[in-house]
């Protein structure tokens, strides 16, 4: 479990959103302050939180958060 900072350069502000139950971020976001993702402990297989910037629908992009887990899956 911990949080994560990620570095957005902007001028506007902008909205964030993540479906993952274990990866909470802000809703909306400003300027060049960027955002904090909190996370879960992992106690299970290694996972991937899609996390989506949105400033307008021509500008936008997925982040992707990586978790290992406590077991390898095979």
């Amino acid at each position: 479990a911990g949080t994560v900072h990620i570095d957005v350069i902007s001028n506007a502000a902008y909205s964030v959103l993540s479906q993952a139950d274990w990866a909470s971020v802000p809703a909306q976001a400003k300027g060049r302050e960027g955002f904090e993702v909190s996370y879960t402990e992992n106690a299970g297989a290694a996972r991937i939180a899609q996390i989506w910037v949105r400033l307008s629908d021509s500008m936008k992009d997925t982040l992707y958060l990586r978790q290992k887990g406590a077991y390898i899956r095979l």
